[in-house]
């Protein structure tokens, strides 16, 4: 949110996105069961694919977010609500 003070002036908008559990090569090493267990933890009851976030990054530089300066974006399908 500094950042995002500091360089406002210039029209730079600064946020972050939080990515909940994502299918990426890292944890497809994981047994099926604890992957399954925690896609059940998800109210969507699946876990987040990469395009998922990619879609928030990409909307969060397009004109349509030009209002949103200095979040935190959690994009992770709604896991924080448990």
């Amino acid at each position: 949110r500094s950042a995002a003070q500091d360089f406002s002036p210039q029209g730079i908008r600064v946020n972050s996105v939080l990515p909940g559990l994502t299918q990426t090569p890292m944890i497809e090493s994981q047994p099926q069961s604890m992957l399954d267990a925690l896609a059940k933890m998800s109210p969507t009851g699946k876990l987040g694919q990469p395009i998922d976030i990619a879609r928030v990054a990409v909307w969060l530089c397009s004109p349509a977010a030009q209002w949103v300066n200095g979040q935190a974006i959690v994009a992770d399908g709604g896991g924080l609500m448990h």
